[in-house]
């Protein structure tokens, strides 16, 4: 093998090692992305509501899967060498909290930005990129990973809704104040 084709291989390797790695790493820039775009919008509010709920999110992934108590795949295989698989949440796969955590972050951030397409774009992209990985590396089957992105898209639409209303009870004490 020529030292070109070892060097090609090589950077190969680390582009696929970098996909993987926005896969994983998905559910926390889906995050940082949120918080950075709604805090550079002055939207206090709703920076604080999306911390909130993000967190509850992933409590309520905990409690769904201790309910429905559905293993991941028999063969998963660690990205990262500190994985482990022993816990709770990492025993059970049904639904994914990735998958869950994106989409609520993708959602809750396309209904709250005025450059929705924008944003909704990059979103889908790292939402690509996560199922590719959870689903190459055999944590999650494509139904746990549906499932997941489902209750993330409803939990972040109802949460918007709910934080709307928070919006509108603060402005209406906020008139009475004022008169």
């Amino acid at each position: 093998m020529s030292y070109t084709t070892e060097i090609i291989k090589k950077e190969i390797r680390k582009t696929v090692d970098f996909i993987f790695a926005l896969g994983y790493f998905s559910e926390i820039i889906m995050a940082i992305i949120v918080v950075y775009v709604l805090w550079i919008g002055n939207d206090t509010l709703s920076t604080l509501i999306f911390i909130l709920f993000f967190l509850f999110s992933g409590f309520l992934n905990t409690i769904f899967k201790r309910i429905i108590r559905e293993p991941r795949p028999n063969d998963a295989i660690k990205f990262l060498y500190s994985e482990h698989f022993s816990r709770i949440h990492t025993i059970y796969g049904m639904p994914s909290g990735h998958s869950q955590n994106v989409f609520f972050s993708i959602v809750y951030l396309y209904l709250s930005t005025n450059e929705s397409v924008h944003w909704l774009q990059i979103g889908l992209v790292m939402a690509t990129l996560m199922v590719y990985e959870r689903w190459t590396f055999h944590n999650h089957t494509l139904l746990q990973l549906g499932i997941g992105a489902i209750i993330g898209s409803l939990f972040g639409f109802i949460v918007v809704k709910l934080r709307d209303w928070i919006r509108i009870k603060l402005h209406k004490n906020n008139m009475r104040v004022s008169e």
